[in-house]
């Protein structure tokens, strides 16, 4: 389960980005941007049950294409956004008894983002979920909530389109399944992640 210290820094994260979106925002220099963006991403993931558990262990790969919409305030080189996607794909995994599966896999999150666009047309940006869950469909149907954090690198092609490049890591702290009801996620796995690369291209307005 999500501890009381995760649960009390993405509060205290959505909180800071609110106050300091709506500084920016407050300023003579600042402008609001929207960012609309579509792109394509590949990731891994682990899970590893503890000793006492009669779930299997698993290794995964996922891949798919993703849409999201950028949402923020630019002051100078800074910005601070939100922003919302939604991913669509397939995810082929591996159990530790040697099965494997393949499962329809959707994701919806929304992120908190950082970011700096610095000569050279170079955009540096980083940020925490805020929302994030995932569904992973086969047999049966299971949604995992997840904990996330990403970090990026662009370049502006032009005055309005931009190139992207991120990373992403993720962590699931709450899964449940359609047949079998809820997972307790702590007392079932020592270990449970989500590693993803993404490229997307984007059109600033």
């Amino acid at each position: 389960m999500c501890s009381h210290k995760n649960k009390s820094f993405l509060l205290n994260s959505f909180f800071a980005c609110t106050l300091a979106m709506f500084f920016v925002s407050s300023t003579a220099q600042a402008g609001l941007f929207a960012e609309p963006w579509l792109g394509y991403s590949y990731g891994t993931g682990k899970s590893t049950t503890t000793a006492s558990s009669s779930l299997l262990s698993s290794t995964s790969t996922a891949s798919g294409s993703e849409i999201g919409l950028r949402l923020g305030a630019k002051a100078g080189w800074l910005w601070l956004a939100v922003d919302p996607n939604y991913f669509s794909g397939t995810t082929h995994s591996v159990l530790s008894d040697s099965t494997s599966k393949d499962e329809t896999t959707t994701q919806t999150s929304i992120y908190g983002l950082i970011g700096l666009d610095l000569p050279g047309r170079i955009r540096l940006y980083g940020g925490s979920s805020l929302l994030n869950e995932l569904k992973t469909k086969n047999t049966s149907t299971q949604t995992d909530s997840l904990n996330g954090y990403k970090a990026g690198i662009g370049l502006r092609l032009t005055s309005r389109f931009g190139a992207n490049l991120e990373y992403r890591s993720e962590k699931v702290i709450k899964a449940s399944d359609s047949v079998s009801g809820t997972i307790d996620v702590a007392a079932n796995y020592s270990a449970f992640e989500k590693n993803r690369g993404a490229f997307s291209l984007s059109y600033l307005f």
